[in-house]
């Protein structure tokens, strides 16, 4: 018998390496869906600063 420190403490995926991604790509939030380019580039611009491509 083996045992394995980690063991029960991987969550429901367990050592399943696909389904452990699937779990945190769902975490990461969708900067698409709550950044807003002008709303940003105006409260910067009226903090004083501003940022220009080259």
């Amino acid at each position: 018998m083996t045992l394995h420190a980690c063991e029960g403490r991987r969550g429901p995926s367990g050592h399943n390496w696909n389904d452990r991604t699937k779990q945190l790509t769902a975490m990461v939030p969708a900067i698409t869906t709550w950044f807003d380019r002008d709303r940003w580039n105006a409260a910067l611009h009226d903090s004083g600063f501003s940022v220009e491509r080259r």
